[in-house]
């Protein structure tokens, strides 16, 4: 017995030597990835044991470990990690966090949840899509990431409005756009500048600043916020500072942008347009060797086949462009104790546009402080200010100070600069207007300061218990000036003091107070129940001067120098109030079933007495049913949860005094006058939106998560401009009377592919929406616009547009059908069809996330199908001889030549009467579909080892792109136009490369 003991002892020692022999220890580092600090109390543990290690407050940990071993990290609320020990000493990890799990907390209307006890239809956006993305609009970064919300970027000029829908168009004449939320705080969105078209108050805001947005999109969700959720919300949450040793980051970044232009749009160079009029001339029966009906050219200046040696040029069109360039830094101190937390920010932007003279300058600044003044008292403060300066152009329009208009409207040998070097006015093709002139004189900007600040106390008396007051401002100041100097234009006909400035000022206020009660508890450890009433009210004021001057000189161009009777002056003032009354019940059974219910009751200036106040009220359930028992073996689904929700929520998106009989100003034998300008009604109430969503998130294989959802909502009492008769003076009067439905489906899934030291993670998602409108106040159809109707049975607004059919291949002239379907070559015979819809079927985009090490890759793409725009000023750039004297676009070389060719472009004809140019054809309507390759992000994160002698704890560079590419098959340098599908020559998008670094201390 004693010489097996023996025996074993010596084989133990043995088994411990081979043991120490083939174990080593194994050290590193585990940083956060999103801001590259080190994470304490993250577990590393070998896999298929309890031998592991916890991170120290660095990160830092050592273990020993087998070559052949596999060592997991894991961290509450971050993606965890396995790695294989190898020939490696030194293993330093990078966590994400978990952007989708079942535990993950997202913000909800007064509150947060996790994924899994959420009764509604949210989508999430997190701060890591905001940081390496060239965006000065958080609103930008939204397009193609969320499911249902369709983003229309229709202009790339600097600071300018996104247009939003989620889930569809939910109204014909009220608003349309979500209400934004910021920190609990709703605020004003839209333009207030008086001079610059496509001012937006939301450029105010740096996404830099922002931990995540989220999208509300049913009415579970969103019927909290009643009379203002018809549209959907949109929360905003900044970042606020987290306990630990303050942080310090520093972020710079510099950027180039250059027009889009995939498809090679743009006008006929001085060759191509040469031979095209000449054979206009000659298809006209002329002479073009004698020919001298072309203002501003000698007659027989087509006498030559081909355009003269001698004849001097001008490419108009690339003028009006330019290489920009995008500075921003920023710099942000975060961090505080167990009491006491902030974060503080200062941003600078410096954007400028690609066509001359248009740029958007930015200074932000934000604090964001909390603090706990003992166990059942807190406070914090919100405080951002910024000050934007916004330079613009005429650049949505066909005007002749427009570079986007002029540059394609000016024949190429039309010179911008006289021999001497002054700017050359001569210029017929353009009505003598120089564009360049204006751009170098003329002034057209904006100023705005702005300001949003919010306090909130928080009083937690008993357990569960808590009183909360929110109370905020926001203030906007604003400064614009335009001035059209007299040097701009012909000296022929203006002299020095014939200058017109126009000023104005514009100042916002906007008080919001919330005051809520809530209490949370759980009984019998299963039955957990919240409830939440509370009173809000809301005072928004807005003011505007406005005041003009002619016969100025540019030398000392202000009012003060303006001739009395050549002065005027206005003044316009409006204000509007809600009073809200709100209450929210939330219930969960054992982790399984869970109930929400909401009820908000709002009062509207906007309304008559009787009907300014509306209810909004919400229901919604969900079944976690990977918590059954039953469940309990499949162990590869790990969230099975079907969820339903039916609401109704409100819209007041109209005037603020749309119920009265208002008064206009106006002219009446050479004396001020006021006349009639609205009908009153005093009945005008809410319009409502009920809105039904049934939803499936689902969770397998720790790998694939994602959600279907099948939703349809319906608005009634529509706030509609129904056609009156003439006589009474008014074309329409606004009712409550209409409806219509969206319904649609939407699928979104992520992938974890790969994970390890390769990560791959990739993302989809589709949306499928149907807008039919029902009712239509008794009428079969109402205009909007000359080319667009709303209509019973049809979509949100169908073209309505002459039957364009081509061209007739035995003599090259424009055919059109008519209601007999027969082909006429007479505009004015031609039928009109509905051919295309505004709205796009689908909506979407998918992309993919990879990393090795410290490298990683993004790459983002978004798209839109099933929609039409209309290309307005192709009237005049495809005119086919029609606008005689203007450059052409060269999509008019494909023009009919001979006998026998099929082609869609007639013939050119000086001064083409044939109608084929007309508008409202369908010969200029477009499919709308359109793939982008949106982002595409190549990020480096220097190893700790490299930065440690610097004392900096994280250090990243990186190179983005915006806009890289977009398949379409618009004939303009970008698909997208505004929602409605149309405008005139707007400002292209941009594509954007940037460079940028990130250090923190």
């Amino acid at each position: 017995m004693k010489k097996m003991i023996g025996l074993f002892v010596c084989l133990l020692l043995i088994g411990s030597q081979i043991v120490n022999a083939q174990s080593k220890q194994i050290t590193g580092t585990v940083t956060s990835a999103e801001d590259g600090l080190g994470m304490p109390g993250v577990s590393v543990v070998i896999k298929g044991t309890t031998i592991g290690a916890s991170t120290d407050i660095d990160g830092k940990y050592t273990l020993k470990a087998e070559a052949s071993d596999v060592l997991m990290f894991s961290f509450v609320g971050m993606i965890s990690q396995e790695i294989t020990v190898g020939n490696k000493n030194i293993i330093n990890v990078v966590l994400k966090s978990e952007s989708i799990g079942v535990e993950e907390v997202v913000v909800v209307g007064y509150g947060t949840q996790t994924r899994e006890a959420a009764t509604g239809s949210v989508g999430v956006v997190g701060s890591e899509d905001l940081e390496t993305v060239p965006v000065e609009n958080v609103s930008k970064a939204l397009q193609g990431k969320i499911a249902g919300v369709q983003v229309n970027s229709a202009t790339g000029q600097p600071g300018a409005a996104t247009q939003i829908r989620i889930r569809g168009f939910s109204s014909v004449n009220a608003g349309m756009e979500p209400l934004y939320v910021i920190d609990g705080v709703p605020v004003a969105t839209g333009n207030y500048s008086y001079f610059t078209s496509t001012g937006n108050v939301l450029a105010s805001l740096n996404p830099k600043d922002i931990e995540s947005m989220t999208i509300l999109k049913d009415a579970a969700a969103a019927s909290i916020y009643g009379s203002r959720a018809a549209n959907g919300v949109i929360l905003i949450t900044t970042k606020s500072g987290k306990e630990g040793k303050t942080r310090i980051r520093f972020n710079a970044s510099y950027g180039i942008s250059n027009i889009t232009n995939d498809q090679d749009y743009g006008m006929m160079n001085p060759e191509e347009l040469y031979g095209y009029m000449r054979t206009a001339i000659i298809n006209t029966g002329y002479d073009p060797t004698t020919y001298d009906g072309l203002t501003g050219t000698p007659a027989g200046f087509f006498a030559s086949e081909t355009l003269p040696n001698d004849v001097e040029t001008f490419d108009w069109e690339d003028d009006m462009f330019r290489e920009a360039t995008t500075q921003e830094y920023q710099l942000s101190f975060s961090g505080g104790s167990q009491k006491t937390k902030f974060f503080i920010s200062g941003n600078y932007l410096n954007q400028e546009g690609i066509m001359v003279k248009t740029d958007l300058e930015r200074f932000s600044f934000r604090s964001n402080i909390d603090h706990e003044v003992n166990d059942y008292l807190k406070v914090g403060v919100k405080v951002n200010g910024t000050h934007t300066e916004q330079n613009d152009r005429p650049n949505d329009g066909m005007y002749y100070a427009n570079p986007f208009w002029a540059g394609r409207n000016i024949l190429p040998w039309h010179l911008p600069y006289n021999e001497d070097g002054s700017f050359n006015f001569n210029i017929p093709s353009n009505q003598n207007t120089n564009p360049k002139a204006s751009a170098e004189f003329n002034d057209q900007w904006e100023k705005q300061w702005k300001f949003n600040g919010s306090a909130y106390l928080t009083i937690t008396p008993i357990k569960g218990l808590e009183l909360k007051t929110l109370n905020s401002i926001e203030y906007l100041d604003g400064e614009g000036r335009r001035f059209w100097d007299p040097r701009s234009d012909d000296q022929t006909k203006n002299d020095a003091e014939k200058g017109t400035l126009q000023i104005s000022n514009t100042r916002l206020l906007n008080y919001n107070t919330s005051n809520t009660i809530s209490y949370k508890t759980i009984l019998d450890e299963v039955h957990s129940v919240r409830v939440l009433a509370g009173i809000e009210a809301q005072d928004f004021d807005y003011q505007e001067h406005y005041a003009s001057g002619e016969e100025l000189g540019y030398v000392i161009p202000y009012l003060s120098n303006s001739l009395k009777e050549k002065s005027t002056a206005d003044y316009g003032w409006s204000r509007y109030t809600l009073l809200s009354y709100l209450g929210i019940l939330e219930y969960n059974y054992d982790s399984k079933y869970y109930f929400k219910g909401s009820f908000r009751r709002d009062g509207s200036s906007r309304f008559g007495e009787d009907t300014r106040w509306g209810s909004f009220w919400s229901v919604g359930a969900s079944w976690s049913i990977h918590n059954e028992s039953f469940m309990d073996n499949i162990q590869w689904i790990n969230m099975l949860k079907l969820r339903a929700s039916y609401g109704i929520s409100g819209n007041d998106g109209i005037g603020n005094y749309d119920q009265y009989g208002v008064y206009g100003t106006s002219a009446y034998n050479g004396y001020a006058a006021a006349t009639p300008a609205s009908i009153p009604n005093p009945d005008l109430g809410w319009e409502e939106n009920a809105a039904f969503n049934i939803g499936l998130d689902f969770k397998f294989l720790n790998r694939f998560d994602g959600t279907l959802e099948y939703y349809k909502r319906v608005t009634s009492e529509m706030l509609l401009d129904v056609p009156l008769s003439r006589t009474s003076g008014f074309s329409s009067m606004r009712q409550n009377i209409g409806e219509m439905e969206n319904s649609g489906i939407e699928f979104n899934i992520n992938a974890e592919v790969l994970r390890g030291d390769f990560n791959l993670d990739i993302f989809a998602n589709v949306a499928y929406n149907k807008v039919e409108l029902t009712d239509l106040a008794g009428e079969e159809e109402i205009s909007d616009g000359f080319w667009r109707r709303h209509r019973l049975g049809g979509g949100f607004a169908d073209y309505y547009v002459y039957d364009y059919a081509g061209v007739d291949p035995a003599n090259g002239m424009g055919l059109w059908r008519t209601a007999d379907g027969d082909m006429t070559y007479e505009y004015s015979k031609a039928n009109r069809i509905y051919k295309g819809q505004v709205e796009p079927d689908y909506v979407g985009g998918f992309g993919l996330n990879f990393s090795w090490k410290g490298l990683s890759l993004l790459a983002n793409f978004e798209y839109k199908l099933g929609h039409s725009v209309y290309v307005m000023e192709s009237r005049y750039t495809n005119s086919d001889g029609a606008s005689w004297g203007t450059n052409q676009s060269k999509d008019l070389l494909r023009h009919w030549k001979k006998p026998g060719d099929i082609t869609d472009v007639p013939k050119p004809l000086i001064n083409n009467s044939s109608g084929a140019n007309e508008w409202g054809t369908s010969r200029y309507l477009y499919k709308g579909d359109y793939l982008r390759f949106k982002t595409l992000t190549l990020a480096y994160q220097l190893p700790r080892t490299w930065i440690e002698k610097a004392k900096l704890s994280q250090a990243k560079v990186y190179v983005s792109a915006d806009n890289l590419y977009c398949w379409h098959n618009v004939p303009y340098y970008d698909p997208e136009r505004n929602v409605t599908g149309g405008g005139y020559t707007p400002y292209p998008q941009t594509r954007t490369i940037t460079f940028g670094v990130e250090l923190g201390l």
